[in-house]
């Protein structure tokens, strides 16, 4: 509980939860992962929304995090992907002036994208590998 109570803690918050929601997309039928990410995510967003989050850079982080999964998948470059992760620090820190701190705010935002990008390019790697006889 007494994470929920600083604005860094639920942003750290909220960006597990989504790391285990993009754990649940790439490992499909584990419920677990995909249930306490969702109840994560809903917690860490409920106390942003509590601190008066400013509603734009909430709308661009989201958008980033997009990007990010989308490169991620493939449906985007992968350089688009690493824009949108280096852009994330500066929307988490325009998200609640002067309570989010910019090593918490550069931990919760580019954690999970850039754990997600690196697996799924990396599981694209493994599944084009060949072998030399």
């Amino acid at each position: 509980m007494l994470l929920l109570l600083d604005a860094n803690g639920a942003l750290l918050l909220a960006a597990f939860g989504l790391l285990l929601i993009c754990a649940e997309f790439c490992l499909p039928g584990w419920v677990v992962p995909g249930v306490t990410g969702g109840v994560c995510l809903i917690c860490g967003a409920y106390r942003l929304s509590l601190l008066a989050a400013q509603p734009l850079p909430a709308a661009a982080i989201v958008l980033a995090i997009s990007i990010t999964i989308a490169a991620g998948y493939g449906w985007l470059p992968p350089a688009l992907g690493w824009l949108a992760l280096a852009l994330l620090p500066w929307l988490c820190r325009a998200l609640i002036p002067g309570a989010v701190h910019w090593f918490s705010a550069c931990a919760a935002a580019l954690a999970p994208a850039a754990a997600f990008l690196l697996l799924r390019v990396a599981a694209r790697a493994v599944s084009n590998k060949t072998l030399l006889q």
